[in-house]
């Protein structure tokens, strides 16, 4: 017998061990799933009574869970009102390859239960919306084909670059064109030979003053370009800081330096889930600009998944010009608005119609005078 509830706080604070035994058999297990990351998500951004957390059992077994939240919207910015749910774990992190928490094999029963269940409780909500869903996802796969029978927008939001892991590094890195492999590689010991340089991990070292260093050095890096970073900001940091002392015993993050000497002049910032890598953020001294170093600490850290025997290696949202010269896929990634049939729904629903035509109008006219002027 399937069953369909709103998780009680007791319930969300002791389903740790099943919530994360259901994220490993998801379709496409995401770090940004997990119990850890959502709990770590709430206690530092938003108040637990916001939770709109949803759970499915067949009998007494826990085999679906799609975490939402009561999300505060500004008009003029989303064109949502009234009571609108988000998935858990986004604002202001920018989380994707988010989607139903359940094995493969129940995300029919599971998806179907829990839109049967959100269409009996319609006063409970207006819109919904689950973003960044990569285009393999159960939920797309699902609106997809409810498209007709459901109120809603399902649209490309960005892209997720990534490398398929197959074979050896030697065999990866024979694929790029010789030209590029040789540039590659002669960056790389320009930097080895000049510098004395080592990469270099931190999973057994202490976390939390590593940490601070990556956010040092992203930081430099983004000043010296006269950037502002999202990434650089107390809130964030401690919500990273928290993160990992919650899975201090189950080696989540990643972070990996170039080090001269002891003085790490280059940063990786990224998650290790189910025999995948997630590339998260990087941070170089701008003193060492010269070296590429961002190109080898990528080179190193792929290298490092392969020795792992990981499956993939996510470059996450952005379709920056870098991902692309170590990817060979990518993965369409969607914002996916569910609009309820009551007037706050149907007045979203308009509105954003409305600014999507606008943006798509604004898009086509930019192309075209570029086309126009060469």
């Amino acid at each position: 017998m399937i069953t369909v509830s709103i998780s009680t706080e007791e319930q969300f604070l002791h389903s740790r061990e099943l919530w994360n035994q259901l994220v490993r058999t998801m379709r496409y297990p995401s770090i940004f799933c997990t119990w850890e990351w959502i709990s770590t998500w709430q206690s530092n951004f938003i108040k637990k009574q916001n939770l709109f957390i949803i759970f499915v059992h067949n009998k007494k077994k826990l085999i679906g869970i799609l975490p939402l939240y009561y999300y505060q919207p500004v008009l003029i910015q989303t064109g949502f009102c009234g009571k609108v749910l988000q998935y858990c774990g986004t604002d202001p992190l920018y989380t994707d390859h988010l989607d139903i928490i359940c094995a493969e094999e129940n995300r029919n029963v599971c998806i179907e239960a829990i839109f049967k269940y959100l269409k009996k409780n319609r006063v409970l909500w207006d819109v919904i919306r689950i973003p960044f869903a990569a285009d393999d996802s159960s939920i797309i796969s699902y609106v997809n084909k409810k498209k007709p029978l459901l109120s809603c927008y399902c649209y490309v939001r960005s892209v997720a670059p990534y490398l398929a892991i197959e074979g050896t590094f030697e065999d990866y890195i024979k694929k790029f064109k010789k030209k590029k492999r040789y540039n590659i590689r002669r960056e790389r010991n320009k930097l080895y030979s000049e510098l004395g340089v080592e990469y270099c991990s931190c999973d057994n070292e202490d976390v939390d003053k590593q940490l601070k260093t990556v956010f040092e050095l992203h930081n430099k890096r983004f000043l010296h370009r006269n950037i502002v970073s999202t990434f650089n900001n107390e809130n964030i940091e401690k919500f990273y800081l928290d993160f990992i002392e919650n899975t201090k015993n189950s080696n989540y993050v990643w972070i990996r330096f170039i080090k001269n000497k002891e003085r790490a002049v280059s940063a990786f910032f990224g998650f290790y889930f189910c025999d995948r890598v997630f590339f998260y953020q990087m941070g170089h001294d701008p003193e060492f600009e010269k070296y590429s170093l961002g190109s080898t600490i990528i080179y190193e850290s792929i290298n490092e998944a392969f020795q792992k025997k990981c499956v993939e290696y996510n470059f996450l949202q952005g379709d920056e010009r870098y991902k692309y010269s170590w990817s060979n896929k990518e993965r369409k990634l969607f914002d996916v608005i569910i609009f309820n049939r009551s007037i706050k729904g149907l007045f979203s629903q308009i509105i954003v119609g409305i600014r999507h035509k606008m943006s798509y109008i604004k898009n086509k006219v930019v192309n075209q005078l570029r086309s126009l002027c060469g």
